[in-house]
């Protein structure tokens, strides 16, 4: 009896512990809830936002120069033109006015300077009244080769700070090209220094070039190019000096008797711009105007080297002049009374930075001979 009252309570023991089980169970469970998908991850683009594009101001400027409408540098610059126009989608062109239309070199670096003009194309030793350190280039027996010339005044950096001096007196120069190597015409054969004793030979204005002819006993007489024909035609003076392009493009050989080959300057042509125009061009228009000017320097060169045999002195040799070539002997003559004149007179005009500058010139030169 006992175990069986044993076993009716150990079984109501075993349904209690069940049904709590049961009951605690229930309470934890948590209520099912519909799953709902993560929200959707933002595609994240990394590419920066598009540039906005500037248009850039449509400018419009004027070139003036001195040489012919018809020959190498005036067609040199309108290149020069043209390439920038391209570069810069026509945002900056230039109208090109050649042969003295808007007056003579001086006034043209004058109009430049003061922003009447916006630009000139003109030898560098027109540029000598306003700022001598520009004459480096055209001391005479300076450089003695084309490549060297190139090499210093194209290539390198000193070229570069030579135009820099022009920033001074209110211009920019972007670049030099080439006007060729100077050769003396004369109505009278010139083979030595005692030759020029007494002539009249024309110059540009230029107190270098003046001290480098007095040196030599001549009486050096500044002309305008537009009037130099004239000049030789009539006797106003009696000789002068230019490369054979500048004789070949103003048919001085029509009024000359003999030519020396002489090759004792280099003339570079400056290319100048008013600095407060300049400065305030887009920096996408400086550098096109920078990268033209030396795509067509070295254009350039390679049409003078051609023209000059194929043309230029073929022509002068047909107008009947005489042609003296120069021995070593004879060069040095005229080197050793020219060039210090010439360098002294330099030297006494400029200032402490361009007789240094000078120095470095003169330095790589003979680096690279």
């Amino acid at each position: 009896m006992k175990r069986k009252i044993d076993f009716f309570k150990l079984l109501a023991i075993l349904i209690m512990t069940f049904l709590l089980i049961l009951s605690f169970a229930g309470g934890c469970a948590k209520p099912t809830t519909p799953a709902v998908p993560p929200p959707a991850e933002e595609k994240k683009d990394d590419a920066p936002p598009p540039e906005t594009k500037v248009e850039l101001p449509k400018v419009k400027g004027r070139i003036g120069g001195i040489h012919p409408v018809e020959g190498p540098y005036t067609a040199a610059l309108k290149k020069f033109a043209e390439s920038v126009a391209k570069k810069t989608n026509n945002g900056l062109t230039f109208d090109v006015y050649p042969a003295s239309q808007l007056g003579g070199a001086r006034e043209l670096i004058e109009s430049t300077q003061s922003g009447a003009l916006e630009g000139t194309y003109v030898a560098s030793a027109f540029y000598v009244p306003f700022m001598p350190t520009i004459a480096i280039p055209q001391l005479p027996y300076l450089f003695p080769s084309r490549d060297i010339t190139y090499e210093v005044l194209i290539e390198g950096d000193l070229g570069k700070q030579i135009l820099a001096s022009l920033e001074a007196v209110n211009l920019k120069g972007v670049g030099f090209f080439e006007g060729g190597f100077q050769q003396l015409t004369a109505n009278f054969p010139v083979r030595h220094p005692d030759d020029l004793q007494g002539k009249k030979i024309r110059v540009m204005e230029n107190p270098v070039l003046i001290a480098q002819y007095q040196a030599l006993g001549a009486t050096p007489t500044p002309i305008s190019f537009a009037e130099l024909y004239t000049a030789l035609q009539q006797g106003v003076v009696d000789g002068q000096e230019n490369p054979l392009g500048g004789i070949y493009d103003m048919k001085l050989y029509e009024v000359q008797k003999y030519i020396t080959l002489s090759d004792h300057a280099f003339l570079g042509i400056a290319l100048a711009f008013n600095k407060q125009w300049y400065d305030n061009l887009p920096a996408e228009y400086q550098k096109a105007m920078a990268e033209a000017a030396y795509e067509e320097a070295l254009a350039l060169r390679k049409v003078i080297e051609e023209m000059e045999v194929k043309n230029m002195l073929p022509a002068i040799m047909n107008a009947g002049l005489e042609v003296i070539e120069l021995t070593p002997e004879q060069s040095k003559a005229f080197a050793e009374k020219a060039g210090p004149a010439a360098e002294n007179a330099l030297r006494g005009m400029m200032d402490p930075a361009g007789n240094e500058l000078l120095d470095k010139v003169k330095k790589e030169i003979d680096k690279l001979r």
